[in-house]
């Protein structure tokens, strides 16, 4: 079973196979950004392939509020991809960085 885990910026680092998925658009994450990928909010679903194949899955945005709710459409999208497949995989978290991201550059 997956789960929605909420996570400090500080154990980021901690975790094994991970993937940061910074849902902001395009513009803010030029503008800064902690790494990872960029997949804008409205194209999760577009793109869902590119994030399934990590086990640890961090959902960030700038103040928490598209995180929160992305984090948990990106948990149901993973298990219907589980369900329609059929097949066992490792288990797999999606964590929440709830805290505002401070960017420093």
């Amino acid at each position: 079973m997956k789960q929605i885990i909420e996570i400090e910026l500080s154990d980021i680092e901690k975790l094994k196979n991970f993937l940061v998925v910074d849902i902001r658009e395009r513009e803010e994450f030029l503008e800064k950004n902690m790494g990872g990928v960029n997949i804008p909010a409205h194209e999760i679903s577009n793109r869902i392939g590119e994030i399934e194949t990590k086990e640890n899955l961090v959902i960030v945005c700038s103040n928490g509020i598209r995180s929160s709710i992305m984090a948990r459409v990106i948990h149901k999208k993973m298990l219907m991809i589980i369900d329609q497949k059929k097949t066992i995989k490792k288990v797999k978290k999606v964590y929440l960085h709830i805290q505002k991201i401070q960017f420093h550059l």
